[in-house]
């Protein structure tokens, strides 16, 4: 249900990757779309313990990081909130673990290569889907 007093309210994100230089690249270009980043983890344990805090609308997930992978959180956050918003932002491009986490619950798959202007127009389209 939309809240009619609030049509342009900032969406919320968290960001789950062990790359620091990648999280503040994530940061900037969602500060740049106007969503609110409400925090941030370096693995997939603490990504699960930031999503239950934080309540956001929107998770930039990577797949491999020490502690807990991200098909694993994925899978995790998937039981606590079947309705999360979660998409995969990750290096690994081999077929069977885009598949796995698109059938794992997650709404979209950015590799890490693609070009900066696709990338941002693709979280564009999810931070917008994702305001409420």
């Amino acid at each position: 249900m939309s809240d009619q007093s609030e049509p342009n309210k900032q969406s919320r994100a968290i960001i789950v990757d062990d790359s620091e230089l990648m999280r503040r690249v994530v940061i900037a270009a969602l500060t740049a779309l106007d969503c609110e980043v409400v925090g941030e983890a370096d693995d997939g344990d603490a990504g699960i313990a930031l999503y239950k805090d934080a309540s956001p609308d929107l998770v930039l997930l990577d797949i491999r990081m020490p502690i807990m992978d991200g098909l694993t959180t994925l899978k995790k956050l998937q039981e606590i909130d079947p309705g999360a918003y979660v998409v995969m932002m990750t290096a690994v491009e081999d077929e069977e673990s885009i598949e796995d986490a698109m059938i794992g619950g997650a709404k979209d798959y950015l590799r890490k290569s693609m070009a900066m202007n696709e990338m941002i127009n693709r979280l564009e389209r999810h931070v917008n889907r994702t305001k409420t």
